[in-house]
């Protein structure tokens, strides 16, 4: 939408999570995701181990999803990989807690590859029914809390979960074949 088609204000994308359409809005660009509706879980003593804290409470979906009592405990965690790596269950961790400068946030953790994702768009996909439900709203502005970071602004829609936000460049090159 930048460099290929700048005229282009639509584009969808082919996913392993079906067909994927983002939007240019000014500065800004829409992504609309599948809903996720994510099941609460008991919180074991095993699961708490293995995140080293006791979750306020848990969630199920594609990842797991654990609520902190809050932000400063979100942005201290420091993962240890090879016990995450023991919940094999789900594809990420994402700890998450009511914001003090926003509604949500969250950090988004891969054990596989034993790393952190700086902006997460898929895990809100459960994320925002998740924290429409909690706090009554079907707009919310969410922070990742990652190194890089960023914000999103979330909407819950009837079909789908809106997440939209500012891009960062990835890469920009030449390939040659």
């Amino acid at each position: 939408m930048n460099y290929i088609e700048p005229q282009a204000k639509v584009v969808h994308f082919e996913t392993m999570s079906g067909i994927l359409t983002v939007e240019r809005k000014n500065d800004t660009y829409e992504m609309s995701l599948p809903i996720r509706l994510p099941e609460k879980l008991d919180v074991t003593a095993e699961i708490s181990d293995i995140l080293g804290f006791s979750p306020i409470e848990l969630y199920s979906q594609r990842d797991l999803y654990a609520v902190m009592e809050s932000e400063e405990a979100i942005i201290n965690y420091s993962p240890d990989y090879n016990k995450l790596k023991k919940l094999d269950k789900w594809m990420g961790i994402v700890l998450t807690t009511k914001g003090s400068s926003c509604d949500f946030v969250s950090r988004f953790f891969c054990p596989e590859l034993k790393l952190e994702d700086p902006v997460t768009g898929s895990s809100h996909s459960s994320l925002v029914p998740l924290w429409s439900e909690k706090l009554g709203k079907t707009e919310l502005t969410a922070k990742q809390l990652s190194r890089r970071g960023g914000t999103l602004y979330c909407r819950l829609c009837e079909n789908d979960v809106r997440i939209s936000g500012s891009a960062a460049l990835y890469l920009h090159g030449e390939i040659l074949i």
